[in-house]
């Protein structure tokens, strides 16, 4: 070796979820990468994605088969930072050619409706609100808002919520209030700030109340809070909580009869106890973490929101969004008050362009293709079917030195002749232009192949009897130096026994940190969402695809997949719906393994609960599409299942999936689990660096953005690099 000459450090990256690939996509990003490190995947089964891996199903119109409803929201920074230069970097190479989306604009659509499943007198009822889009460009623009950044958002917020009513008692309630502050509240509550807001008060030209004497004061002081007194911060929750009691007590009487009134003050309510909640506990200095030993619902209470506020259609999304029910158990909600407070301002307040945008094809087709193209093409290294076993410590129980794999299955010669590296190629010929991955492994590829099909055996369930067709044990020093585990907790520990018994922290992570299983149908219909009755009267212009939380399902309108898929003109295919939620965790604990029977049966109880779903709880989702002789029950005619007479039978020709395997549980933020999580900063051993949601991430929620910021995370605690990380805590290693 010439003098000078690095030895290059290899890398072994154990899964491929989003938490693993965005750390190998920003270490690939350094320039001169090549010459520092070797990479290779070890990735269990046939296709990468993790929690948002998807399939197209050859036997079924190619059609799209999504491990549950995903969606991403414009507040995901880095995460629209990452596929962004992945497209640019697709187009600039020609690796994806022919493909429909040659830029992220192409694979994306955005949509600016948020429709939550209000109750209200005994009925589910939509509540659509039109979030504006804006010029901005998701992925771009910097820094967060900071917390008292958005305490003023919230307060402009109500304002403009109080000043757009038009309700009578709202308005007569303005007008009274307004005299009575006016001549008897500024010297009394803003003493020492009368300037201020006496200057503030005169360019308003709507009648001045509390809550505008509280927004215009906020506006007016120092935008660190550090240089605000106690007696100006006091006033702003006096303010409000004068504003609040006075407009209960003037509306109180039709808030059960008013739906407009009702979702006025729960509005009001929710965003005065999140102001008044984050001045009184110290958000606005010490950030979101401070209140994660709170539950959300809890919380808010304690901050004056009512019972019903506390627990209604808005505040309901947010635990319906991050399945954020222990066990499953509807009547068990819990997330940490931090992480949800920082959800809903995030969504609300901080999104670019779009609240939400929804991909034009699968999560594996428009995120998982370009980076595994990109990634290809800088010379990451991948090998499929290694299913981890074990994670084995050094003696000094510092470093990782030994990792055990499983080898689920080989490839024939004529594969890896056809293959320049040697590798399984796991994408699909193009689907209208666009590379997939496959709901099943290709074959023909794999020696085992038409066993593996014959037998139905499902390689990424952890209960199959398939047996491993050879074993394979990496070591430190020979097949790796480094360690990127991005496995999802929920199976490390069954895998890290040794990291748990070495490190009591890692013990605390796995012990603390909970899991929940999910569920997911799809169902394809022949009638259009309008025929279906999805047309909301308080939303003007084009009527979007509907989007819901805050009820039994999620869901949404996904009909624009149908020009991605290919149905025989025939089948009339004509709307294609998502469902999701938590699902109950029932009788004993899984079984050990094998046993191929345990995911039979969740399947089964899944099949049996969307069938419940679809015939006692669709009318308010989609009015018309009822059976005739059922005002509840979906008109199974109208499901496409042409060889199966109409019926719940039908079915059985959809797409449904449990979410039990360990890595495939959704990562929860119960109350008082986020000190568990580690980062890779901290994860307790020296060449072991941890990605994925179920981290430390400065987002400490189970989604796309958690997933990136901790890759990117764990490549600035290996490399230094990325100095700075939008939302993430800084480097402590």
């Amino acid at each position: 070796m010439s003098p000078g000459t690095e030895v290059k450090k290899r890398i072994a990256v154990l899964g491929g979820g989003l938490g693993s690939l965005s750390t190998i996509i920003a270490l690939t990003d350094q320039p001169g990468w090549q010459d520092r490190y070797e990479i290779t995947v070890y990735q269990l089964g046939w296709r990468l994605g993790g929690k948002g891996a998807s399939g197209r199903n050859a036997a079924a119109g190619q059609r799209i088969e999504e491990h549950g409803l995903h969606v991403w929201m414009g507040c995901y920074h880095n995460a629209f930072d990452m596929i962004q230069r992945c497209y640019d970097e697709c187009r600039e190479h020609n690796l994806t050619p022919g493909s429909p989306f040659p830029t992220w604009t192409d694979a994306f659509m955005p949509n600016s409706l948020v429709t939550v499943m209000d109750h209200f007198q005994d009925q589910w009822l939509p509540w659509t609100t039109v979030l504006p889009t804006n010029d901005l460009v998701p992925g771009t623009g910097g820094l967060w808002l900071s917390p008292w950044d958005y305490v003023k958002e919230l307060l402009d917020f109500m304002v403009r919520r109080v000043e757009e009513a038009g309700h009578t008692l709202v308005r007569e309630f303005v007008q009274a209030h307004a005299v009575h502050i006016v001549t008897t509240w500024v010297q009394e509550v803003i003493t020492g700030c009368e300037r201020i807001v006496e200057g503030a008060v005169a360019a308003v030209e709507h009648p001045v109340t509390s809550l505008h004497r509280a927004r215009d004061l906020a506006e007016a002081m120092h935008a660190d809070p550090a240089n605000h007194t106690i007696g100006q911060q006091s006033a702003i929750v006096d303010l409000v909580d004068r504003f609040l009691a006075s407009l209960r007590d003037s509306i109180e009487k039709e808030l059960t009869t008013s739906m407009d009134l009702h979702r006025l003050w729960i509005l009001l309510n929710l965003a005065g106890a999140m102001v008044k909640g984050m001045i009184r506990d110290g958000v606005i200095y010490e950030g979101f973490d401070v209140i994660d030993s709170h539950e959300y619902q809890a919380w808010l209470r304690r901050h004056g929101a009512t019972r019903e506020v506390a627990w209604s259609a808005p505040v309901r999304a947010i635990y319906d969004l991050v399945f954020a029910y222990e066990q499953g158990d509807d009547r068990r909600p819990n997330i940490a008050a931090g992480v949800a407070l920082q959800i809903c301002l995030r969504v609300a307040f901080g999104y670019r362009g779009a609240p939400v945008y929804r991909m034009k094809a699968g999560m594996g087709d428009t995120i998982f293709t370009p980076i595994y193209k990109v990634l290809k093409h800088r010379g990451v290294r991948f090998r499929f079917f290694h299913r981890v076993e074990q994670i084995r410590l050094s003696t000094t129980k510092q470093y990782i030195e030994g990792i055990d794999l499983g080898l689920q299955a080989t490839l024939t010669e004529a594969a890896r002749q056809a293959n320049p590296d040697g590798e399984y190629a796991p994408l699909t010929p193009p689907i209208h232009g666009l590379e997939c991955w496959p709901s099943d492994p290709l074959y023909a590829q794999l020696e085992q192949g038409q066993q593996l099909e014959k037998g139905g055996y499902d390689l990424e369930s952890p209960w199959t009897d398939w047996p491993d067709v050879g074993k394979l044990s990496l070591k430190r020093g020979v097949d790796f130096d480094l360690v990127v585990l991005g496995i999802s907790i929920g199976a490390l520990p069954c895998i890290t026994g040794e990291l748990a018994e070495a490190n009591p922290a890692w013990k605390a992570m796995l012990d603390g940190v909970q899991t929940v299983a999910t569920q997911a149908c799809q169902v394809w219909g022949n009638h259009d969402s309008q025929a279906m009755g999805w047309n909301p009267s308080s939303v003007d212009g084009p009527v979007q695809p509907n989007i819901w939380a805050a009820y039994p399902w999620s869901g949404a309108d996904m009909s624009h997949l149908i020009a991605m898929e290919s149905w025989p003109a025939a089948d009339d295919v004509r709307n294609i719906s998502y469902y999701c939620s938590q699902l109950e965790e029932t009788g004993p604990i899984p079984p050990p393994v094998p046993n191929p029977a345990y995911p039979a049966a969740q399947s089964e109880r899944v099949k049996q609960q969307s069938i419940a779903f679809l015939t006692t709880e669709i009318a308010p989702i989609w009015p018309r599409a009822v059976a005739p002789q059922g005002p509840k029950a979906i008109n199974w005619d109208w499901v496409v299942a042409p060889s199966v007479p109409p019926g719940p039978d039908r079915f059985t020709a959809q797409y449904w999936t449990a979410s039990v395997e360990p890595s495939g549980r959704y990562v929860m933020s119960v109350a008082g689990s986020t000190r568990y999580r580690l980062t890779s900063e901290i994860c307790g051993f020296l060449n072991l660096y941890i990605a994925g949601d179920w981290t430390v991430n400065g987002f400490n929620a189970g989604c796309v953005e958690a997933a990136v910021t901790s890759g990117l995370m764990a490549c600035r605690a290996l490399t230094g690099s990325p100095r700075t990380i939008v939302g993430a805590p800084n480097a402590q290693r």
